[in-house]
């Protein structure tokens, strides 16, 4: 009987979903990487190339599920004859069996078919002579790997992203404006974060950290009272609000739309510092 199931080779543990095979996240970019016979082939998608997060991650799947395409794992066949450190024969699956005195028994060919399926033949030494015993071992061990069939499995899902009928290669995704927000601070920042500025409202002499993003000639702001939240803690909220202004821009791009103009200038009142 043939062995055709393909054999799981992954460690243990609960494996990735298939949309994230082989698919990491890392600061502003998706990295992928697919080990094909100990050679990683890998592929670095970045949000601001490709205009959002998402953008760059359906780019980052479509990439993957090309190259397993392109570059199927190896048979389970192959995987089988392949050379193993622990090997003294010279010939992976093949063996020899010695007393406990140290004189050689017989050579064995084995071969492992799946979860629970390993054959074995024995050659004696004093039937066969340790020449052609372990001639007929060599013989018997390549009968078996006949037997089979069918890849190694890296991740339960590989085979049907594989086999997928349907071509999956995204075009480039460049729906994103002309101009993103800037993601590096200009020679006049002073706060050491793109977008984020320390201001005083002229009329109330409220000092306050804003966050302001413009795009598309338009802009979003929002303003954060040192009075209100600590100077320290508002320098913080303007930060995290900058980087949700980023977020929502690289969104709005992602589906071809554009952000709201927000006010050039938020009011800051005595009573009312803003949130």
């Amino acid at each position: 009987m043939r062995a055709s199931s393909e054999q799981y080779t992954m460690p243990l543990g609960k494996p990735k979903s298939a949309a994230m095979y082989g698919i990491r996240l890392r600061v502003g970019h998706w990295a992928v990487a697919i080990q094909r016979d100990g050679v990683t082939l890998g592929k670095i998608f970045s949000f601001t190339v490709y205009g959002s997060k998402a953008a760059a991650l359906r780019q980052a799947q479509a990439w993957r599920d090309e190259i397993i395409r392109q570059h199927p794992p190896a048979t389970r066949q192959q995987f089988a004859a392949t050379s193993r450190r622990n090997n003294t024969s010279g010939y992976t699956g093949v063996k020899l069996a010695k007393d406990k005195d140290g004189t050689p028994r017989y050579w064995e060919a084995s071969t492992r078919l799946g979860p629970g399926n390993t054959v074995h033949k024995f050659f004696s030494i004093k039937r066969y002579g340790d020449a052609y015993a372990k001639e007929l071992a060599i013989a018997e061990r390549q009968r078996q790997l006949e037997l089979i069939e069918g890849r190694i499995q890296t991740h339960p899902d590989e085979v049907k992203l594989r086999e997928s009928p349907v071509p999956r290669l995204l075009p480039a995704d460049n729906k994103r404006p002309k101009r993103l927000p800037q993601e590096s601070p200009n020679t006049t920042n002073t706060s050491g974060y793109p977008g984020v500025t320390f201001r005083v409202d002229k009329n109330w002499d409220i000092p306050y950290w804003m966050a302001i993003t413009r795009v598309g000639g338009k802009t979003m702001t929002k303003s954060f009272s040192i009075k209100r939240h600590g100077d320290a803690q508002a320098k913080r909220l303007a930060i995290a609000e900058r980087q949700r202004q980023i977020e929502q821009v690289r969104k709005l791009a992602d589906e071809g739309k554009t952000p709201k103009r927000g006010p050039r200038r938020q009011e800051i009142s005595a009573p009312t510092a803003v949130a």
